[in-house]
């Protein structure tokens, strides 16, 4: 006999798996999300999936291609609008670019790959400095 809340929790996990597919897959293949995502990093046959910047940007592209998926199918998404999909794009964008500057090179547009400082000055509200204002 498996435990009272088993089923519960599977019947839960169900349904969210069933309302999430929709929005990923509608009218499409269930792993349509999978399929395309591939598909895409297929073009990068030497790209480094345990890089952490590649990680990010993997899992934005998951997010703009289900935004993608929308606009082609023409329906909003009944977990996640198109509106939460593009902010979770910004989001990875923006750690994508944290995570590759803690790496300490950064690409620059007028030269070679530069070493990446980020410097951390107090703020100069009186608030913070020590002393009296």
């Amino acid at each position: 006999m498996s435990h009272p809340l088993f089923k519960q929790l599977t019947d839960e996990e169900l349904a969210l798996h069933e309302a999430k597919n929709k929005d990923y897959a509608n009218k499409g293949s269930a792993l349509g999300n999978f399929e395309r995502v591939s598909k895409i990093l297929g073009n990068y046959p030497k790209l480094n999936l345990s890089d952490p910047t590649v990680v990010a940007l993997t899992y934005m592209m998951k997010q703009l291609d289900a935004a993608l998926w929308m606009l082609n199918e023409g329906y909003e998404g009944q977990v996640e609008t198109f509106d939460k999909r593009m902010q979770d794009v910004h989001v990875y964008a923006k750690l994508a670019r944290i995570i590759k500057r803690e790496t300490g090179v950064v690409e620059s547009n007028s030269g070679p790959p530069v070493p990446t400082v980020i410097p951390i000055d107090p703020p100069k509200n009186h608030m913070f400095r020590k002393g009296k204002p």
